[in-house]
């Protein structure tokens, strides 16, 4: 066998090169569906598909020197390609490891690799192409291909919750090891040289110790680098069918049918309106209409998912009248986003009645809209304010809270649109009310917002609600923002689908059952696994 392969080195490195072209051809060609993938993975793939193209290129170069012999100046161009694939690894292996956020590596690692690079062969003696080759392998591709290793798994376990979903954990590991494989194969097994380590392990000492040439085991590893990749990416195309994409379809198809309903309820409210004078006795139809138009726009506007993973939460809603046709601007929601991210909506827009209800579905579906593209809340609110802005002839506004609450670190970015202001209960009971600091939408189009946070930790509770709440009043004398603070505070439920109701009765029986204004209430658990420093106080 040794014989044998020793004697077709040359089919050897034929299969070597074209594997390695193989892995730049599959990740490009792969890339082309999942260049608007969620996983960050493929922003740094075209650098590893550069490198397989450029080093598959320097192997058949190699090929055809075993052939026929080339040219001397074949050989430095051979030697130099090497060089430039070896660096680009480098280069994919530092970029890989600093996907993680959570430590990074400093640019000095890759700029010691290249200072080494340079200087080794520049200081030896004698000099010669096969040193500058040695020290390609040694300094670029070693470090290159370890970084590599290291960095597939360190995402690997990063983003691990998504990763297990989709099944890419035995891929990630056949990469890492064909990494390494190739690192002592292709980065530390190098010709003979006159200096240590090369003149005791080199290709010859590697062929006699094994009975195998090294060139065997560096295209091993590049079948497996090229498998494992194709895998990989594939796996993102499949999950990746684009979720923003549907998601934002729904939203649409959701939307464009509730303007489709509001339409047709209203165009059935003016053709009775015309007919009123002459029909009296339709007046009850027309009543009718409303009642059915405003409980259509008050279960949508209300209408939150069953279950949102990482969070526990509650909710409920209370009109103030039992007059039909009286739909309030009061509502909530909870909707996922990339990322692990999660939307958190609580509103109230003034007025009563089918415009104050159009009003509300408009910000709604806004927000829920710009969250898709936007990552800062208070940019949603920026932009939905433009929409409001342009879309209002009356003197309406709306107060609103829009939050993205991340499940893998318990961040949670908000901004609070002339709302009153949340509350939080750590698992400690340390109960406050949260900043809020940006004006009121529909009214200025110019105007600014903020975004805050805070970090929640796991079973924290944040508590959301509507004016409605702390405007409710008896002889004059309102329930008040401390008063809620304080209940909350010594409740001694953390249920979140409990708290909603208990706060109605305390607030009904403060006001004698008499509610002055709808409200809304809000109450959400953290339950993902939070990465934050759980020593680090929250900012507020």
């Amino acid at each position: 066998m040794t014989d044998f392969l020793v004697s077709n080195l040359d089919i050897v490195f034929f299969f070597y090169g074209m594997a390695f072209i193989s892995l730049g051809i599959i990740i490009f060609s792969q890339l082309r569906g999942a260049r608007r993938s969620a996983f960050r993975l493929v922003e740094v793939l075209p650098i590893l598909a550069w490198f397989g193209l450029i080093h598959g290129g320097h192997e058949l170069l190699v090929m055809f020197d075993t052939i026929k012999g080339e040219p001397y100046f074949l050989k430095v161009f051979s030697a130099f390609l090497l060089a430039l694939s070896y660096l680009l690894l480098l280069f994919f292996g530092y970029s890989l490891f600093n996907l993680d956020e959570r430590k990074k590596l400093g640019a000095w690692v890759p700029l010691i690799a290249i200072l080494l690079f340079f200087s080794v062969p520049a200081f030896s003696w004698p000099q010669s192409l096969s040193t500058w080759i040695m020290s390609s392998r040694y300094f670029l591709g070693f470090v290159g291909a370890v970084l590599s290793a290291i960095g597939l798994q360190r995402y690997y376990h990063a983003d691990g919750m998504q990763m297990h979903r989709i099944g890419v954990g035995p891929y990630f590991s056949a990469a890492s090891a064909s990494f390494i494989l190739y690192a002592l194969a292709g980065g530390l097994i190098v010709p003979k040289g006159s200096f240590f380590p090369a003149a005791v392990l080199n290709e010859s000492s590697f062929l006699s110790l094994l009975g195998m040439p090294v060139l065997v085991f560096r295209a091993i590893a590049a079948v497996g680098l090229s498998w494992s990749f194709w895998h990989i990416i594939n796996f993102f195309n499949i999950e990746q069918q684009d979720p923003r994409e549907r998601q934002e379809a729904e939203l649409r198809a959701a939307h464009d049918t509730l303007e489709e309903r509001v339409k047709q309820r209203t165009d059935e409210v003016t053709k009775v309106n015309w007919q009123l004078e002459e029909e009296v006795g339709r007046r009850k139809e027309v009543e009718g209409t409303l009642r059915s138009i405003s409980d259509t726009l008050q279960e949508a506007l209300l209408e939150v998912p069953e279950n949102v993973p990482g969070v526990d939460f509650g909710h409920l809603y209370k009109s103030s009248t039992s007059e039909p046709g009286k739909a309030g601007g009061d509502f909530y929601d909870l909707f996922e986003l990339e990322h692990e991210n999660v939307g958190i909506i609580i509103g109230d827009v003034s007025g009563k009645g089918l415009e104050a209800a159009t009003l509300t579905s408009l910000v709604k579906h806004s927000i829920q809209a710009y969250a898709y593209e936007i990552s800062s809340p208070a940019e949603v609110i920026s932009s939905t304010n433009n929409v409001v802005c342009r879309s209002l002839s009356s003197s309406a506004f709306v107060t609103v809270f829009f939050g993205i609450l991340d499940m893998r670190s318990g961040i949670l970015t908000y901004c609070s649109a002339g709302h009153p202001p949340g509350i939080i209960r750590r698992i400690t009971g340390e109960t406050s009310a949260l900043k809020t600091r940006s004006p009121i939408i529909g009214v200025f189009p110019s105007a600014s917002f903020t975004d805050e946070q805070i970090v929640m930790r796991h079973d924290d509770m944040l508590l959301l609600f509507t004016d409605g709440v702390i405007e409710a009043r008896l002889d004059g004398e309102l329930y008040g923002e401390e008063r809620l603070v304080e209940f909350v505070r010594d409740s001694g439920t953390t249920d979140t689908k409990v708290l909603p109701q208990r706060i109605l009765e305390e607030v009904s029986h403060f006001c004698e059952g008499s509610l002055s204004d709808d409200l809304a209430i809000l109450a959400i658990s953290f339950r993902g696994t939070c990465r934050a420093d759980q020593s680090e106080p929250a900012k507020y």
